[in-house]
C-alpha cells in the first residue's frame, strides 16, 4: 500500500497538504464528471409560462314551468408552457475558477525551488508567461502611469520570493514555501480589490487570461496520454494478477482494442461515421489519464531524476499543474463554452490515437521478447532496450500533427471562438449589448457551429425583438448540437410568427433528439389544442410527457384544464397514479 499512498512517510506538514489537495484533485475530477453530464442545465433553465383561457361552465340546472333554465360562469383556465430562459453564468463559476488555478499555480510554484537551476528557470519562465498574458491591464490599476504595472509588480514580486527559495533557503519545507506564496497572494488580491475600477475584476481575468490555462492543459493532456496505455501493461504483466505465458496476447488485444475505439472515436466526432457503437467519452478519457498520471509520473523519475526527485517535489508540481488543467476544463463545462469543450476533446482523441500508435511499437521493439515470457514488464517499462522513448514521443507528434493538418488546425481556431464567448458574455455583464452581438459573431467566424454563441445570439435578437433573425440563430445553434432549449425558444417564435406547422415540426424533431424531452411534449400538446386538434391526442402528448418532465405538475395541470373544457370527467387519482408523486 505504501506505493499507492507515497506521501505516507513525508514530514507531517507535507504530507496533511498534499492529502488535502489529493481529497481537492480526486473531487474536482468527479465534479468535472457531474459538469459533463449536466451539459447545457447548468446555465439555462425552465421558466414558465402561463395563459389564461375564459370559458363559460354551467353551474347549476333546473326546471321551472316545464322550461330548463340554466345558470352559467366565467371560468378561468390556466394554461403553462415551458420557456428557456437565456445563459444564466453565475460568477461563482468565475471566482472558483480563478481559486483553483491560483491555488494550482501557488503549488508549482512552492515545488519549482527545488528542482535544479534548469529546471527552475524553464518553470518560472512558464509561470511568468502565463501571468503576463493574464489580461491584468483589463483591471486599469496604475492605468495612468502604464497599463502593464500593476502585472510588472505582481509577477516580480512572486519572482523574487521563488529566487530567495531557490538561491538562499532552497531546503526550507515545502509546505512553508506554499504558505508563504499563498500569504502574497492573499495580499495581492486584496490590494487589486482596493485599486480596480472596473466592474467585475475577477470576471476579466477569467475571460482575458484564459489563453494559457489552456496551453498548459493541453500539454497536461499530452504528458498523460500514455497512461492508459501503461496501466494495459501493469493489469496484464504483474505477477499477483496473471499467471502463466498469455501476458503478450492479453496485453495486444486489449491494446489493440484500446487503440480501434480511439480511431472510432475519433471518425465519431468527426461525423464521418455513426454505427451506434458504444465509446468512451473523450473527458472521461481526460478523467482517468489524470487520476492514473499520479502515481505514472511516479514511475517516469527515471526520466528527470536530474531535474528533481519525485518525493516531495515531483508529487507536488504534478497535482498542482493537475489542478490548474482541471480548472481550464472544469470552467469550459460549467459556462458551457463548446468551443473550448471541443478544443480538450480533440485533444484527448488526438493524443489517444498519436501515443496509442507511438507506445505499440515502443513495446514491440523492446518487450516483446519479455512479453512473451511472461516477465513483469512494468516495472522496466521506462527503460528501452532498443526503441528510445523519445521515438515514441515523435512518433506521436508526427501523428498528432498529421490529423491537425488534415482537420485544417480547425482545433486551434475554435479556442479562439472560446475566447470570444467569453468575451461576449463579459460584455453582457457590462450591459454593452453591441460589443456582445460583435464577439459572439467573432466567435461564430472561428466555429461556424457552436451552439452557445448562436444561442446567445439568439437571445440578444429576441430581446431586440428581432424574431426573424432570432429564429435563424437557434436554427443555427441546433446545427451540431442538440438543446431542446434552443427548440423551445424556436418553436415558440415559429408559433407567435403563425408558422403552426413548423412550429409543429420542430418541437416534434425536438423530442425525437432529445430523449423524449417532457418540456417539448407539453409544448407541443398545447400547440395541437390551439389547432383544434382531437383533445385525446393532445392529452396523450401531457401523458407521455409527464414521464419525463421536470416539473410534471405543470403538464397535470395543463391536463385538469382541458378536462374542465373539454367537459371530460375522471377521478384525478388517474393522472397522478402514472406520473411522478407531488410532494
Amino acid at each position: 500500500m505504501t506505493n499507492y499512498f507515497f506521501w505516507k512517510n513525508w514530514s507531517a506538514g507535507n504530507q496533511t497538504l498534499y492529502s488535502l489537495l489529493f481529497l481537492l484533485f480526486t473531487s474536482l475530477l468527479g465534479l468535472t464528471a457531474y459538469l459533463f453530464e449536466l451539459g447545457n442545465d447548468g446555465i439555462i433553465h425552465w421558466q414558465k409560462q402561463g395563459e389564461l383561457e375564459v370559458v363559460d361552465i354551467v353551474l347549476d340546472r333546473f326546471d321551472k314551468h316545464f322550461f330548463e333554465f340554466t345558470q352559467e360562469a366565467d371560468a378561468y383556465l390556466l394554461k403553462e408552457k415551458f420557456t428557456a430562459t437565456d445563459l444564466e453564468i453565475p460568477l461563482y463559476i468565475y471566482y472558483a475558477y480563478l481559486f483553483v488555478l491560483a491555488l494550482g499555480s501557488v503549488v508549482v510554484l512552492a515545488a519549482l525551488p527545488a528542482l535544479s537551476r534548469l529546471g527552475f528557470l524553464v518553470g518560472m519562465g512558464i509561470i511568468i508567461l502565463t501571468w503576463a498574458t493574464m489580461g491584468f491591464e483589463s483591471l486599469k490599476i496604475f492605468y495612468e502611469i502604464y497599463d502593464k504595472l500593476f502585472a510588472m509588480l505582481f509577477i516580480v514580486s512572486f519572482s523574487l520570493l521563488a529566487f530567495f527559495f531557490h538561491y538562499i533557503r532552497k531546503n526550507i519545507d515545502l509546505y512553508w514555501r506554499f504558505l508563504a506564496f499563498t500569504i502574497l497572494f492573499i495580499g495581492w488580491y486584496f490590494l487589486m480589490q482596493d485599486l480596480t475600477e472596473i466592474a467585475y475584476p475577477l470576471v476579466h481575468l477569467s475571460v482575458y487570461g484564459i489563453a494559457f490555462p489552456i496551453v498548459i492543459t493541453v500539454v497536461f493532456i499530452i504528458f498523460n496520454a500514455h497512461e492508459i496505455y501503461r496501466f494495459f501493461i501493469y493489469l496484464t504483466t504483474n505477477e499477483t494478477l496473471n499467471s502463466g505465458k498469455n501476458n503478450s496476447q492479453r496485453y495486444w488485444f486489449i491494446t489493440l482494442l484500446f487503440l480501434a475505439h480511439a480511431i472510432y472515436t475519433y471518425f465519431h466526432f468527426t461525423e464521418n461515421i455513426d454505427y451506434d457503437i458504444f465509446f468512451i467519452h473523450p473527458i472521461y478519457i481526460f478523467i482517468i489519464t489524470a487520476f492514473l498520471g499520479i502515481w505514472g509520473f511516479k514511475k517516469r523519475e527515471i526520466q528527470y531524476q536530474n531535474i528533481m526527485s519525485f518525493q516531495t517535489e515531483g508529487a507536488f508540481l504534478y497535482i498542482g499543474t493537475g489542478l490548474i488543467a482541471l480548472s481550464a476544463v472544469i470552467f469550459a463545462l460549467a459556462t458551457v463554452n463548446d468551443p473550448l469543450i471541443e478544443v480538450y476533446e480533440d485533444a484527448v482523441i488526438y493524443t489517444q490515437i498519436g501515443f496509442g500508435v507511438g507506445i505499440s511499437l515502443y513495446t514491440y521493439a523492446n518487450f516483446k521478447d519479455l512479453l512473451a515470457a511472461g516477465q513483469p514488464v512494468y516495472k522496466v517499462f521506462y527503460k528501452p532496450l532498443y526503441f528510445d522513448y523519445l521515438y515514441k514521443v515523435f512518433t506521436a507528434g508526427l501523428l498528432i500533427g498529421s490529423l491537425l493538418l488534415y482537420n485544417n488546425f480547425f482545433t486551434y481556431r475554435q479556442a479562439f471562438a472560446g475566447y470570444f464567448n467569453g468575451l461576449g458574455h463579459l460584455s453582457k455583464l457590462l450591459d454593452d449589448t453591441f460589443s456582445s452581438k460583435q464577439y459572439y459573431n467573432i466567435a461564430t467566424g472561428y466555429d461556424p457551429r457552436n451552439h452557445h454563441s448562436f444561442y446567445a445570439l439568439g437571445n440578444l435578437a429576441l430581446a431586440a425583438r428581432n424574431n426573424g433573425a432570432a429564429a435563424i440563430f437557434f436554427e443555427d445553434a441546433l446545427s451540431k448540437k442538440t438543446s431542446p432549449y434552443a427548440y423551445a425558444a424556436l418553436g415558440e417564435i415559429q408559433f407567435k410568427q403563425k408558422e403552426y406547422l413548423q412550429a409543429i415540426l420542430t418541437y416534434q424533431e425536438g423530442i425525437e433528439r432529445c430523449k423524449q424531452n417532457g418540456e417539448l411534449y407539453n409544448n407541443l400538446a398545447l400547440l395541437l389544442n390551439e389547432r383544434g386538434l382531437l383533445p385525446d391526442s393532445v392529452l396523450l402528448h401531457f401523458e407521455v410527457g409527464m414521464q419525463t418532465a421536470e416539473v410534471p405538475e405543470v403538464l397535470q395541470s395543463n391536463t385538469f384544464t382541458l378536462w374542465t373544457k373539454y367537459n371530460i370527467f375522471q377521478s384525478l387519482d388517474s393522472v397522478y397514479g402514472d406520473s411522478k408523486p407531488i410532494p
